[in-house]
């Protein structure tokens, strides 16, 4: 559940780590 909770906050800085 906690691996959860880390996609759903990291995943609006995906972009800025991949561009």
């Amino acid at each position: 559940m906690v691996t959860v909770i880390f996609l759903i906050l990291l995943s609006p800085l995906l972009p800025f780590s991949l561009g």
